[in-house]
Formats: C-alpha cells, sequence, structure tokens
C-alpha cells in the first residue's frame, strides 16, 4: 500500500526491548512528538497527515487528515488535551488530543505554517 515502517528509539525503554514500529505514513516524516505523560506518540507528514500512536503498543489511535499539503510540524499542548500541527497549505489546525477530532482551522496565511 505504500506507507512506510518509521522506527522509533526511545531512551526509556529497555536496551533488549523490541523496537516500536510505526506504519502508516505515505511520505517522509517531518516531526515526531512524544505527548508529557509518555502515552501517545504524535507524527507528521510530508503525505499531508498527522497520526497519533499507542506509545507503548505502536497501534494507531487516529490520522489527522485535512491539510492539503505537507504537515509541517505538530505539538501536544502541555496537557496533552490538544495537538496543534502546521502545514506549508498555509493553515494551522488545532486537534482534540485524545480522540484526534478536528476543532478548528487557522487560515490566511499566505505561505506554509511551520
Amino acid at each position: 500500500d505504500g506507507a512506510l515502517p518509521y522506527l522509533i528509539a526511545d531512551a526509556t525503554r529497555a536496551i533488549d526491548a523490541v523496537p516500536l514500529i510505526l506504519v502508516g505514513h505515505q511520505g517522509p516524516l517531518t516531526a515526531v512528538r512524544y505527548s508529557a505523560d509518555g502515552k501517545r506518540i504524535l507524527t507528521a507528514s510530508q503525505d499531508g497527515s498527522a497520526r497519533l500512536w499507542d506509545a507503548e503498543t505502536g497501534a494507531l489511535l487516529a490520522t489527522l487528515s485535512g491539510h492539503r499539503e505537507a504537515v509541517l510540524g505538530a505539538m501536544f499542548s502541555p496537557d496533552g488535551t490538544r495537538i496543534v500541527t502546521a502545514s506549508s497549505d498555509g493553515t494551522a489546525r488545532l486537534w482534540d488530543g485524545l480522540s484526534g477530532q478536528p476543532l478548528f482551522e487557522l487560515g490566511g496565511h499566505k505561505l506554509g505554517v511551520t
């Protein structure tokens, strides 16, 4: 299906632990972030999406779709309840940090947002 595998290194995992491999994005990653509690991983990609993963199992929790071009950045809010993504399509989007549901789009930028 063209999905690319990404190995995520985590210094808190045991040396002999099985590496966490996340598969789903169709393009190179532009950002990887852990939630403050360490339970979720947020990835952003040139494929125009961000994805939310379970940090223990690598299971995909949500795909954050809506940007029309590459997602250049993604961050959790300090409490993990919100996610913000920034795209080369000139928008930033706000998402629910637990469900991945879209909440708001900030548009009007003439160039990409990082």
